[in-house]
């Protein structure tokens, strides 16, 4: 790696599973397995959240945005981030519900409504 700040962090991100290459020089972050895991537990107590409070609570801790708010379209705009589409944004923020229901941390519910939780009520 060079001594570019940039190209440490790009380098660090991919050592650690958070940055990963899409094909050609464009990158996506992720979050799976034992960091979203970690993620998770730092982030939802003993009680069940609503999916809605689950993603406010990752972007005020983390600065993490899924595409499941509303407002995460405006903050990238904000940012200058416009090559992200809405529908890209509905995307992210289903297979984000589908891997945390997969994992056990989240219950969906047939009218829509979804909880994120811990695992086995907390227990392990």
């Amino acid at each position: 790696m060079s001594g570019d700040p940039t190209d440490f962090y790009r380098g660090l991100g991919v050592r650690v599973g958070f940055l990963r290459p899409s094909g050609g020089t464009r990158k996506y972050f992720t979050l799976d397995g034992v960091l979203l895991e970690a993620v998770l537990a730092s982030t939802v107590s003993g009680q069940q959240m609503a999916y809605r409070e689950f993603l406010s609570t990752l972007y005020e801790r983390y600065g993490l945005l899924t595409g499941g708010r509303p407002e995460d379209a405006d903050l990238l705009l904000g940012e200058g981030i416009d090559q992200v589409t809405v529908e890209d944004l509905r995307e992210n923020s289903a297979a984000l519900r589908q891997q945390l229901v997969a994992m056990g941390w989240a219950r969906a519910f047939a009218d829509g409504v979804m909880t994120v939780q811990l695992p086995n009520g907390g227990q392990a």
